[in-house]
C-alpha cells in the first residue's frame, strides 16, 4: 500500500461518480436483495472513491452505486481518498473491502488476477498476498492458470461464470484455438449443462480431437453435432443426449458397439416395465442392480417369478459375459 488515506465521510452527487472497470470484478448485476435493502435503509456502508479531475472513479462499492442509480438516488455516502491511488493499490483495496463478503466464481478470480498482473503487481506478490484474499491457496500454477482466463472472450467469460464452471473443468479450453472456444461457447450456451455434464462434453471433444488428430472446432462443426443443436423444437435435454451420444460414439467406438450388445441382451430378457435392470456405467464393474416397483403382494410375486425365469435365459449369460470380459 502507498499509504493513501481517506477523508471524512461526505455525500457525493451520483452524477459526479464515474465507473471504473479496473476495480469491477463482478460479472453479475447487483442482487435484488441489495436493491431492496438500499431502498428501505439507504446506503449504510459508504463507498470508497478516488479524486480525478471533475469526477470520482469508484474504488470500492460498484454494486451499491449500481443500486443507487437504479433507485434514482441523488447522492451517496462516500469516503474520498486524498489522492488517486496506483492501479495496484486500488485493486488491493477492493479485495480487502470485500474480504469475507463476496464469493467470486473462478472466472471472476481469473479477472482479478489478470488485472493485478496488468497493473504491474509481481507474480510472487499476487501469490503471497492476493490469492488468499480470493480464498485460494498460494500456488504458482493456480496463479498462472487464472491469468490465462484473459484469452477468453467477454461472452465466454460471462457464460462460464453464469454456469458456475470451475477452473478444473474450463482449463481444457486454454489449449483450444479461438475457433474452438467460439464453437464451445455456442454449444454450452445452447445446452446450458451442469458442471458434470459440461466436464464430460469438453473432455469427450478434446480427447476425440487428439485421437483423430483434428481440432475441437472441426469436431463441433460436424453435421452430427450441429443438427441437434439447431433443432429448435428439440428439448434441451434431448439435444444434450444426442450430442453426448455422438461424441461417445467417436471417442469410444468399441464401447459403443458393446453398449448396443447390452441393449440387445436386455431387450431379449423381456422384463416387465416395472422391473428396472441397471448395468454398470461405462463398463467400470461387473455388478448389476435390479429395482422392483410394486404396490401389492401379487405384483411382487409376479415380478419375482419373472426374475426366476430370467435366470435360465441365454440373454442373461450374454449380458454377464460382456461385463466380465471388460474387467
Amino acid at each position: 500500500m502507498t499509504g493513501t488515506s481517506k477523508k471524512q465521510m461526505e455525500y457525493i452527487p451520483l452524477g459526479d461518480i464515474g465507473d471504473n472497470a479496473l476495480t469491477r470484478f463482478s460479472l453479475d448485476p447487483a442482487p435484488e436483495a441489495l436493491v431492496q435493502s438500499i431502498r428501505e435503509l439507504g446506503i449504510t456502508h459508504p463507498v470508497l472513491l478516488a479524486p480525478q479531475d471533475t469526477h470520482y472513479p469508484i474504488v470500492c462499492g460498484h454494486r451499491r452505486i449500481e443500486c443507487a442509480r437504479l433507485l434514482g438516488l441523488d447522492t451517496v455516502p462516500a469516503f474520498v481518498l486524498d489522492a488517486t491511488p496506483p492501479s495496484s493499490e486500488s485493486l488491493k483495496l477492493n479485495l480487502l473491502e470485500n474480504l469475507g463478503q463476496r464469493e467470486y466464481s473462478d472466472i471472476e478470480k481469473g479477472r482479478v488476477v489478470h488485472q493485478l498482473t496488468a497493473a504491474g503487481v509481481p507474480e510472487a506478490e499476487i501469490i503471497k498476498d492476493c490469492l488468499p484474499l480470493l480464498d485460494l491457496e498460494r500456488s504458482k500454477k493456480l496463479c498462472v492458470d487464472l491469468n490465462r482466463c484473459a484469452v477468453f472472450s467477454e461472452n465466454l467469460n460471462t457464460l462460464l461464470h453464469r454456469l458456475r464452471v470451475p477452473l478444473r473443468v474450463f482449463s481444457i479450453l486454454f489449449r483450444w484455438d479461438e475457433a474452438g472456444r467460439e464453437a464451445a461457447e455456442t454449444l454450452l450456451d445452447t445446452l446450458r449443462p451442469g458442471v458434470n455434464k459440461c466436464r464430460e462434453l469438453l473432455e469427450l471433444i478434446d480427447e476425440t480431437a487428439v485421437k483423430e488428430n483434428t481440432s475441437p472446432h472441426e469436431i463441433l462443426n460436424r453435421k452430427e453435432i450441429q443438427t441437434p443443436l439447431k433443432h429448435a423444437g428439440l428439448p434441451v435435454n434431448e439435444q444434450y443426449d444426442a450430442v453426448q451420444k455422438q461424441l461417445r460414439l467417436w471417442r469410444y467406438p468399441v464401447l459403443t458397439d458393446l453398449q448396443k450388445q447390452v441393449y440387445k441382451a436386455i431387450d431379449q430378457l423381456k422384463l416387465d416395465g416395472r422391473i428396472k435392470l441397471r448395468t454398470p456405467e461405462n463398463f467400470e464393474s461387473d455388478q448389476f442392480k435390479i429395482e422392483l416397483n410394486f404396490s401389492s403382494r401379487e405384483e411382487l410375486t409376479a415380478q419375482v417369478e419373472q426374475l426366476f425365469r430370467v435366470t435360465d435365459s441365454e440373454a442373461l449369460d450374454e449380458l454377464i459375459r460382456i461385463f466380465r470380459d471388460m474387467q
